[in-house]
């Protein structure tokens, strides 16, 4: 079992401030305030947003809160399915966000419990063989050579259970959370394989899926095509930015990837305006969500 003592339950024990991290605020300081962060001038601008996050730990709360009223003031939050409907559809009545959460930190449950107060639903990626353990010693060596965190709860299925049964969703995030372009293809068909099968015997339905450490440079175009083919609906990178809405333009069956803006809960508000409002002035088509180089042909799709 925990040892909870042990336990990292505050961002401050997480964060440890370093020259670049130092710098990195000073300049996001500086674009934020400078530069301009608001997103009131794209509050016409039809598109679909889209929030990744990892955490909310309890010293996050009071910050998390405030960048959610922040946010409802400019966007209609909506489901992750919603998101991917609107998408396919290439209409809204107003620019949308749906919140997504990766990795399955027990954290997240504060996050829960905030948007529960604004109506908004949350995505959570999680990995199948990670979810509920327990023991200390495995907790800490997952955090560290996963999560390069010291030692934190993860969700159990039971914690699942009731995030789904007060309406948000839970989406793949791989099995154990491996750096897909290391795999061999066998291996990335099983994690991506296995994860969507576990949580469709768990919640009957596992439509999203959401590769582990987001960079493009982190999985290959064939593994990509593998996410469509296994049966999931979406895929989504950890690439910063804001999708257009163009009717007739997005293909429902056309494998595309979706992009998301990662922040922290602990940031100053005008950091996490800062980004979306960047990725708002500068909307990505349904030809550009991939890297130029890659070529992403699903050959064919399994039913949901």
């Amino acid at each position: 079992m925990h040892d909870t003592e042990r336990l990292t339950t505050e961002y401050r024990h997480v964060h440890r401030a370093t020259m670049r991290s130092t710098a990195r605020h000073a300049a996001l300081e500086i674009l934020s305030r400078t530069v301009g962060s608001s997103l009131a001038r794209w509050d016409r601008t039809p598109r679909v947003q889209f929030l990744v996050m990892h955490h909310v730990f309890e010293d996050e709360r009071a910050n998390f809160e405030r960048l959610v009223q922040k946010l409802a003031n400019h966007f209609e939050f909506v489901s992750y399915s919603e998101a991917v409907r609107r998408l396919h559809a290439g209409k809204s009545d107003r620019p949308c966000l749906a919140i997504s959460f990766d990795d399955g930190l027990k954290s997240c449950l504060v996050a829960a419990e905030v948007l529960e107060r604004y109506g908004a639903k949350a995505c959570f990626f999680v990995c199948p063989r990670l979810v509920g353990e327990q023991e200390f010693d495995e907790v800490a060596r997952i955090c560290r050579e996963r999560w390069k965190m010291p030692p934190t709860e993860i969700m159990t299925w039971d914690d699942l259970e009731v995030l789904v049964q007060q309406g948000h969703e839970v989406g793949g995030h791989t099995m154990g959370h491996p750096y897909m372009h290391r795999l061999r293809k066998n291996e990335a068909e099983l994690e991506i394989g296995c994860c969507r099968a576990i949580l469709l015997k768990r919640f009957g339905v596992a439509d999203h899926f959401a590769w582990p450490y987001g960079g493009f440079h982190h999985m290959l175009p064939e593994f990509a095509a593998s996410v469509f083919e296994g049966g999931f609906v979406s895929c989504a990178s950890g690439a910063r930015g804001a999708h257009a809405l163009v009717p007739g333009a997005w293909d429902a069956a056309q494998p595309f990837c979706l992009h998301r803006d990662s922040i922290v809960a602990a940031w100053p508000v005008r950091h996490a305006e800062y980004f979306l409002a960047k990725s708002a002035a500068n909307l990505i088509g349904p030809q550009e969500t991939w890297p130029e180089e890659w070529s992403v042909r699903v050959e064919s799709q399994a039913a949901a």
